[in-house]
Parts: C-alpha cells; structure tokens; sequence
C-alpha cells in the first residue's frame, strides 16, 4: 500500500500525522453523528480516508475533545433551563394564587391549565372517526344500514340525544365526502 504525505504505516494501517483541513471537516461531521459512508460522500473521498482520519491517534483524541466540550455545553444549557424554570414556576405561583395583581381572571385560568396539563391533567381532544367505506360493497351496505337501525331502535332516547352530536352523518351524494374517500 503506498504511503500518502501527512501520513505514517502504523501497525493499524494508515494513520494520520497532522490533522489537515479536510481532516477537520470529516472529524466534525463524525461528531455531529453522520455516519462514515455519509461523511464519504458528503467531502468526496474514499471510505478509506474516513476510516483512517475518525479511528487514527490524533482523529480519535480530536472526536473526543468535541464530545466533551458538547457534553459540557449541554450541562450548562440544561443547568440554564432549570433556573428559568424555577423562576417561571415561582411567577405561575404567584398568578395563580392571585398576588399578581396585574394578571387578570382569564390569565390565572390559561396558566392553571397550563400547569395541569405539564402535571399529566391533560384536556379531553376531541376525536375525529375517518371511515374509509370503498369496500363497504364486499360488506354489504344495506346489511349494514339495516343493522345500525335495529341497534338505534333499541337505544333509549336519552343515549340518542348523546350520540347525535358527536357524529356528523356524511353523504356521499351530497359533495360532503372528505377528499381520497
């Protein structure tokens, strides 16, 4: 194997001697995740020199000083956010509780709300039923027509006033069919 400039034959093959502007390059985009046949195409050169820059000596000590640097960072934007965390609670607290003066009734409930919902007290969504009936033929519509209004005729009054609004009734004659339907 031929010996490229910058570099020496080490027991683990190629190995590089002075990290290089391309070097550089491809240990960052190592660091940001990409993977080595990504990073290949990305600068335009062989697999090989990836291989040989991110796993050599100096690539690998490079790698590992970003990693801890993007480490330290990530603890200090996290420390970071928790203190503006606390602070927005203590705020909230006091919104709530009524000694901000400033915040009106409609702006105590959206934070309580907020609160809630951050504490696993979640709002009820509204669900939305999508039928697809291409293939209600093979099923026979009218069996199915004919059964849904045995089940209505036997449901008290009452559970029909409840059923009535959650549904909307879609004919496909009308121009009211959702498009794809």
């Amino acid at each position: 194997m031929r010996k490229l400039p910058g570099m020496r034959d080490g027991t683990s093959g190629l190995e590089v001697q002075k990290l290089q502007e391309s070097h550089e390059r491809i240990i960052n985009l190592s660091a940001m995740g990409m993977s080595q046949r990504d990073i290949a195409i990305e600068v335009g050169c062989s697999s090989d020199k990836i291989r040989y820059t991110v796993n050599g000596r100096l690539g690998s000590d490079k790698l590992e000083e970003i990693q801890e640097a993007a480490e330290i960072e990530t603890i200090d934007i996290a420390r970071n956010i928790h203190e503006v965390a606390e602070k927005a609670i203590r705020l909230m607290d006091e919104v709530v509780s009524g000694d901000c003066e400033e915040a009106s009734i409609k702006e105590r409930l959206d934070i309580a709300k907020q609160v809630l919902h951050m504490d696993g007290f979640a709002p009820v969504a509204k669900q939305v039923l999508d039928v697809n009936i291409s293939n209600m033929e093979k099923l026979g519509l009218e069996n199915i027509k004919n059964r849904a209004e045995r089940l209505r005729l036997l449901r008290k009054p009452e559970e029909e006033k409840m059923i009535e609004g959650d549904f909307k009734l879609i004919n496909s004659n009308s121009g009211d069919m959702p498009e794809g339907l």
